[in-house]
C-alpha cells in the first residue's frame, strides 16, 4: 500500500506578486485552497520536464510544480511561491516541473514540496490497496481495530450503491 500526505494550502503570491490570479481565467482556480504534498524522493510515476529533484536531507524550502500549474501560472525554475498553511506563510522556490506518467493510489498534487518544508503542519494521509472482494471486510476490521480514527472505504461497496441508483 502506498500512502500519500496531503496538506491544505493556499497560494498567496508568485515572485512577491499578489495579483497573479486573473478573474475568469484558468489561473483563478489556483487561488482557492488546495491540497499540496511532500515527497523525499521522486515518485516513479512522475517525470521531470525540467529542473532536478532534491536530496531527501534538503532543508531548504523547495517545490516541484506540475506542468499544468507551471503553464497556467507562468512559473519557471527559480520562481518563488508563497503559500498560507494554517495561517502561516510558507515560501519555497520552484526547483522542478513534473508531469504524472502513471497511476498513483495517492492524491495528485500540483505542488510537491520536500518533507522538511511541511513537517510541522497537520496532515491527512490517503492511499489505496487492491484486495480480493471476499477479503475486504476482514481487512477493514483489522484497520479499524488497529487504527480507530482511520477511515477505510470499500470502493466496491460505493460502486454497488451507485449501480443501484442507476438501475432505479
Amino acid at each position: 500500500a502506498e500512502l500519500g500526505p496531503s496538506i491544505s494550502a493556499q497560494l498567496v503570491s508568485i515572485n512577491s506578486r499578489t495579483d497573479w490570479a486573473v478573474p475568469d481565467t484558468p489561473s483563478q482556480r489556483f487561488s482557492r485552497p488546495r491540497s499540496v504534498s511532500w515527497e523525499d524522493s521522486m515518485p516513479r510515476q512522475l517525470e521531470l520536464e525540467s529542473g532536478a529533484w532534491w536530496n531527501a536531507t534538503t532543508n531548504e524550502a523547495v517545490v516541484s510544480v506540475s506542468e499544468n500549474a507551471a503553464r497556467v501560472l507562468d512559473l519557471r525554475l527559480g520562481s518563488q511561491l508563497e503559500f498560507s498553511i494554517t495561517n502561516r506563510p510558507v515560501l519555497a522556490h520552484v526547483v522542478a516541473i513534473h508531469r504524472q506518467s502513471g497511476f498513483r493510489a495517492t492524491p495528485e498534487a500540483d505542488f510537491i514540496f520536500n518533507h522538511a518544508t511541511l513537517a510541522d503542519f497537520p496532515v491527512i494521509y490517503s492511499g489505496g490497496v487492491r484486495v480480493e472482494a471476499d477479503q475486504a471486510g476482514a481487512i477493514q476490521r483489522a484497520i479499524f481495530k488497529r487504527f480507530p480514527t482511520v477511515t477505510a472505504v470499500n470502493i466496491a461497496d460505493v460502486l454497488d450503491i451507485v449501480q443501484q441508483v442507476i438501475d432505479q
